[in-house]
C-alpha cells in the first residue's frame, strides 16, 4: 500500500496538460428547468465517472456519475453530454441541486449542475517526516465504500413479514436469500443492478426492507454509507404516504438493495431493525 501512496504524492507536482479543459465551467444555472427545481443549491465534490451503457435505470439515461466519499449520484446533463466529457477521471466540484425521482419503477438520485470547478491537488509543503506521518494516516484510514447502484428488492411476503437488514458477501448466501439456484440468483442480481456480473471479491450487497405495510405509498431509500472505527454504517430512510395520497389498498413490502464496494469490517444499519426482526451481520 505504501509504494502506491508514495507514487501518488510524487505525481502531485506533474505539469498540467496544455489541452486541459477550463478549471471553471458554467453549466445550467440559467436554464428555467434548473431554476424551477426544488431543493437547496449545494456543493458536491468527487470523482467524475463515465457510466457504462448510458446510466442506471431503464427509461432515463444519465451518462455520468459523481463518486463522492459518502455517496454516488448520477449527473444530469440533458442533451449536452459533451460538456462533461473532458472532466472524466478528474476530481471536481459541482455546484447544483440534489434531485431524487422515480422513472419506470427505478429510483434516480441525481445532481442537476449549475456550475463546475476542478479541484486542484495541492503539493505537500511538509518535511519528509510530516509526509511519512501523512502516508501512515492515509494507510490506516478506512475507505468509505461506493454505492455502485441501487435497485428494487423483492421482500418476503405476508401480512406479518418483519423488517430485514441483510449484508450479502457470498454467492451461496445470495442464493439462499433469493430462494433460487446459485447461477440463477447471480444472473437476476446482475440484471437488477444493470451490470454484467456481481463480483463478491470486490463487491457486496446490502438489503433493507421495512416489513409489511397496510397500503402502498411507502418507499425505502438507502441514502448513504459512512465509516467510523472500522464499522460501516448503512443509512436509510422510509417514506410514508401523505394524508391525501392515493395509494394501493393492499399490503406492500417496501425494500431496496444497493450494490456497494466490499467492506471487511462490521456493518450496522441506521436506523436499526425493530427488536426481534432478523438481521445478518
Amino acid at each position: 500500500m505504501f509504494p502506491s501512496l508514495l507514487l501518488a504524492l510524487a505525481l502531485h507536482g506533474a505539469v498540467a496538460d496544455k489541452a486541459a479543459p477550463p478549471d471553471k465551467l458554467e453549466l445550467f444555472a440559467r436554464e428555467d428547468w434548473y431554476r424551477d427545481a426544488r431543493g437547496k443549491e449545494q456543493d458536491f465534490v468527487g470523482k467524475l465517472e463515465k457510466v457504462k451503457v448510458g446510466g442506471i435505470g431503464f427509461g432515463r439515461m444519465n451518462p455520468y456519475r459523481l463518486v463522492m466519499k459518502k455517496e454516488t449520484r448520477e449527473v444530469y446533463v440533458g442533451s449536452k453530454p459533451q460538456l462533461l466529457a473532458p472532466y472524466v477521471g478528474k476530481t471536481i466540484k459541482l455546484i447544483g441541486k440534489p434531485v431524487d425521482m422515480e422513472v419506470e419503477g427505478k429510483e434516480h438520485h441525481e445532481i442537476w449542475p449549475a456550475r463546475l470547478e476542478v479541484v486542484s491537488e495541492k503539493k505537500s509543503q511538509g518535511s519528509h517526516s510530516q509526509n511519512r506521518h501523512l502516508i501512515v494516516a492515509l494507510a490506516d484510514e478506512p475507505a468509505v465504500p461506493r454505492i455502485v447502484a441501487r435497485s428494487f428488492w423483492r421482500a418476503p411476503g405476508g401480512t406479518q413479514a418483519p423488517a430485514q437488514q441483510v449484508v450479502v458477501r457470498e454467492e451461496d448466501q445470495l442464493a439462499r436469500l433469493m430462494g433460487l439456484p446459485k447461477e440463477k440468483a447471480l444472473e437476476q442480481a446482475a440484471k437488477l443492478f444493470k451490470t454484467d456480473k456481481i463480483d463478491f471479491q470486490k463487491q457486496m450487497i446490502v438489503v433493507v426492507t421495512a416489513g409489511a405495510k397496510p397500503t402502498g405509498g411507502y418507499a425505502v431509500t438507502i441514502t448513504k454509507l459512512s465509516v467510523k472505527d472500522n464499522t460501516l454504517t448503512v443509512h436509510w430512510s422510509l417514506k410514508s404516504p401523505g394524508p391525501g395520497d392515493i395509494v394501493t389498498q393492499a399490503f406492500t413490502h417496501p425494500a431496496q438493495a444497493a450494490l456497494v464496494d466490499h467492506f471487511k469490517g462490521k456493518v450496522v444499519f441506521d436506523p436499526p431493525a425493530p427488536r426481534g426482526g432478523p438481521r445478518d451481520r
